[in-house]
């Protein structure tokens, strides 16, 4: 068995551990413990298009990128809703 193999088998391990504590993580991929999509859903609640974000843009965005669950993704990405971002430098 190579790395992969391993790796694969360790996943989905993990995501069988993760369905039979949490299954709501069946129904969107994210449990009700989720802090990331707590905290960025009060963002999008809050946000209104005529606002500009300060993006402060700590780290590489991998949260953003790497993300396998489009809905925190979604709720990432705050130019979406905000009329105007404006990366911190």
């Amino acid at each position: 068995m190579d790395n992969n193999q391993q790796l694969a088998g360790g996943l989905q391990r993990s995501r069988a551990i993760l369905a039979a504590w949490f299954p709501e993580v069946g129904a969107g991929g994210y449990t009700a413990l989720d802090g990331t999509v707590e905290f960025y859903g009060r963002v999008q609640a809050l946000l209104r298009p005529d606002m500009t974000v300060l993006d402060f843009g700590a780290g590489r965005g991998a949260g953003l990128r790497d993300d396998p669950v489009g809905f925190r993704k979604s709720l990432r990405a705050s130019r979406a809703k905000s009329r105007k971002s404006l990366p911190a430098t």
